[in-house]
């Protein structure tokens, strides 16, 4: 007989439970007493091994999903692969390479739906993203207006950073102005468009040399033809405005004022 002591708040006294190990199983019995005595201890170790991650890329899944990027992506092959390099850039800051040995550790085929695929496969995913950017980017702003409601939206952000580039083949790769203290590397420069509350809405990337003022004709073409928003406020640094015709908004049709802090013209 098994017995075990618990002490109890009524009258200070312990209580007592007991468990007849003599009901046990024959089998369970004879397993037990071979433990105590030694003979079990050894017998080989069963070899551990690690099941693919699943909780990383599943939440950021349904947070792609809730945003609608899943479904302006698409749901194709090369869909899925766009949305798992979106994904996986996430927690995983690394080249198209390096992103294939990473899902080896995770869950992408019962997460995503995706096989085995290698590098080439991604590379053919960002050129299919290129041939649809412009419908993903409506269909992404789509969902954005329906978010904010009536009246549409009329508040845009821009602005453009530089990235410099460690290869020498890129078609976009100029020398420019140097912004990130890395002479004699070719650089592009990114221009995001986006919404009052920050969301992205669109990015184009330029050659490397392209001035800031330069860029805003193509942001105010998109906001037009594309959202097809017509009256705007569009905010963007100085550096946008600081001279005539304002980065290209006289040449796309639109009225503009320059305005800067404590000053107006």
């Amino acid at each position: 007989m098994s017995r075990a002591v618990f002490p109890s708040w009524r009258r200070g006294r312990g209580e007592s439970y007991g468990w007849g190990i003599h009901r046990w199983p024959a089998a369970g019995l004879e397993v037990f007493r071979r433990l105590l005595r030694g003979e079990l201890d050894a017998l080989p170790v069963q070899e551990l091994f690690q099941g693919p991650i699943f909780g990383l890329l599943l939440v950021l899944k349904q947070i792609a999903e809730q945003l609608g990027l899943t479904a302006a992506i698409g749901h194709s092959a090369l869909g899925k692969l766009a949305l798992f390099l979106v994904l996986a850039r996430l927690p995983h800051q690394g080249s198209r390479l390096s992103a294939v040995r990473w899902a080896e550790d995770h869950a992408v085929n019962e997460v995503l739906g995706l096989s085995s695929f290698d590098e080439d496969d991604l590379y053919l995913a960002l050129d299919d993203l290129c041939a649809r950017q412009e419908k993903i980017e409506q269909v992404l702003y789509r969902r954005y207006q329906s978010r904010r409601g009536a009246p549409p939206p009329r508040l845009f952000l821009y602005d453009v950073i530089i990235s410099y580039l460690e290869g020498e083949k890129n078609e976009l790769g100029e020398f420019g102005y140097d912004r990130d203290g890395k002479r004699g590397k070719l650089q592009i420069v990114i221009g995001l468009l986006t919404g009052a509350p920050g969301e992205p809405l669109a990015v184009r990337v330029f050659q490397g040399n392209t001035s800031d003022p330069t860029t805003v004709a193509d942001q105010v073409k998109i906001i037009k033809e594309q959202f097809q928003v017509e009256e705007l406020v569009f905010v963007g640094d100085r550096g946008m405005v600081k001279s005539r015709p304002f980065g290209g908004i006289y040449q796309s049709g639109l009225a503009a004022r320059s305005m800067r802090l404590g000053h107006a013209r």
